[in-house]
């Protein structure tokens, strides 16, 4: 892969939040402190400003707007006249959980994409264009200087004067978290409020139908309560599912058009949410439990434990190589964690094991 250039773009008035958002904490780190690490594949990393001297003691090189107070697109211009290398990947300051994952896989779509496509940019289930969160070329900043020029500002208009290729954000590895924004003090709240449940590690069970994950994680749950782990499972289902029947009164309001209908016995509750959700979202609402597993969710950005059977007729469901772990019934690519089918003991000391030093690093 060859270098790219990245800038954050920290311009903006902040006016929905009230106060800077690049400035925003996660735990000890600013928002920017914290993208900047996530941009650390770059070639380079700029900071697109309002004026060069904000930001003092971040030591990137600042980028002026060109055309002032011309919002984002005008920040990405300058950015692409200055950047050193033929690609830019753009990445807002209240994006606080993009990375250099994205930047590789816009990539990828780049150099599959014809040649003269001067940008490839994300769109969200919702239909949101995130033009602040994209690939674009060098030369299109000379497209954008007409728009600027002629009064135009905003960023889907200036879009459709350039040969844009549309990716849904499904099809990036954790694309609609890494690209949702925070811009109101709700959102951040929210935001904090889902990170400090997403301290509990989350562990993705993957592999293709037939692979043996249910059969896995049936002996893998009681090793990690033998360990003294409160454990909570999160199924993905790929078909439509229903867990309450025709006839009773929860159905019947559910038909009725609520958004989340509740069940609540003396031994139980559910929570049924009746409309497309993020699983991000389903695993922050967690908590009073030591470690998630999932079975499924392997485009998630979570750690991956790789189930894969010899006999199943279907290729690896990740790559070994990035797996925190393999389980398999024969030799299947790299990784120095490989365990037999039924040693579920084994990679229950390594999920504690990493537990433990999270406690550790966060008292």
């Amino acid at each position: 892969m060859e270098k790219i250039s990245a800038v954050i773009l920290s311009g903006g008035k902040s006016s929905r939040m009230g106060t800077d958002k690049a400035n925003l904490l996660i735990g000890e780190e600013t928002f920017l402190e914290h993208i900047q690490k996530n941009l650390a594949g770059a070639g380079e990393v700029l900071l697109s400003v309002e004026t060069e001297t904000d930001y003092p003691k971040n030591e990137i090189r600042h980028i002026e707007d060109i055309y002032k107070e011309c919002g984002p697109m005008a920040g990405i211009h300058a950015a692409l006249c200055s950047c050193r290398y033929p690609l830019l990947f753009t990445a807002a300051c209240d994006m606080p959980c993009i990375d250099w994952e994205m930047a590789e896989e816009l990539y990828g779509i780049m150099k599959a994409a014809e040649e003269d496509t001067d940008a490839v940019i994300p769109v969200g289930t919702d239909g949101k264009i995130h033009g602040l969160g994209g690939l674009y070329r060098k030369r299109a900043a000379l497209t954008i200087e007409n728009s600027l020029k002629n009064g135009e500002r905003r960023v889907q208009k200036i879009l459709k004067t350039m040969k844009v290729e549309y990716v849904s954000a499904r099809q990036l590895s954790g694309g609609e978290e890494k690209l949702r924004n925070i811009n109101t003090l709700e959102e951040y709240k929210k935001f904090m409020d889902q990170k400090s449940s997403t301290e509990i590690p989350v562990y993705s069970v993957v592999g293709y139908s037939g692979s043996g994950k249910t059969t896995f994680l049936e002996k893998l749950i009681p090793e990690l309560k033998k360990r003294g782990l409160r454990v909570a499972v999160v199924k993905h289902d790929a078909h439509e599912f229903e867990i309450d029947r025709e006839g009773k009164d929860s159905y019947r309001l559910t038909a009725a058009g609520a958004d989340v209908t509740g069940l609540i016995s003396a031994k139980k509750a559910v929570l049924m949410e009746n409309r497309p959700v993020l699983p991000a979202e389903i695993i922050g609402k967690i908590d009073q439990v030591d470690v998630i597993l999932t079975e499924g969710f392997k485009a998630e950005n979570w750690p991956k434990i790789l189930v894969y059977r010899k006999d199943s007729g279907q290729p690896a469901a990740a790559d070994p190589q990035n797996c925190f772990a393999v389980v398999s019934d024969t030799a299947v690519g790299e990784n120095n964690r490989v365990f037999d089918l039924n040693d579920a003991a084994s990679v229950a000391g390594l999920i504690v094991q990493e537990v433990l030093e999270g406690w550790k690093e966060r008292h």
